[in-house]
């Protein structure tokens, strides 16, 4: 029974997770469109920033300023720099969100 109980905490945590990962990839998405003028359907877990959306390094700073005033948070260069495709921002905003808590 206590093991049930484990099981069904570890499962609502990562549901949790979950459901958050995808509210903050549709906001995401939101900026993406409305700064980055991307199109939705192109924008997709692995689509690279630069090559597969087309964010250059201005639209990318206007976006970064968007997601620092939006969620209160200060991302560094080497965190952005780091960041490859839309899922890679996905997880770093989750990962900053969830350490400034």
């Amino acid at each position: 029974m206590a093991g049930s109980v484990v099981k069904r905490r570890v499962g609502q945590k990562r549901t949790s997770t979950v459901f958050e990962n995808r509210i903050l990839a549709k906001e995401l998405e939101g900026l993406l469109v409305e700064i980055g003028r991307c199109r939705p359907r192109h924008i997709k877990p692995s689509a690279r920033l630069h090559e597969d959306l087309g964010i250059d390094s201005f639209t990318g700073i206007e976006i970064l300023v968007a997601i620092e005033n939006r969620y209160g948070l200060k991302i560094t260069e080497a965190e952005a720099g780091r960041v490859v495709t839309f899922s890679d921002m996905v997880e770093l905003l989750n990962r900053r969100l969830r350490s400034h808590r």
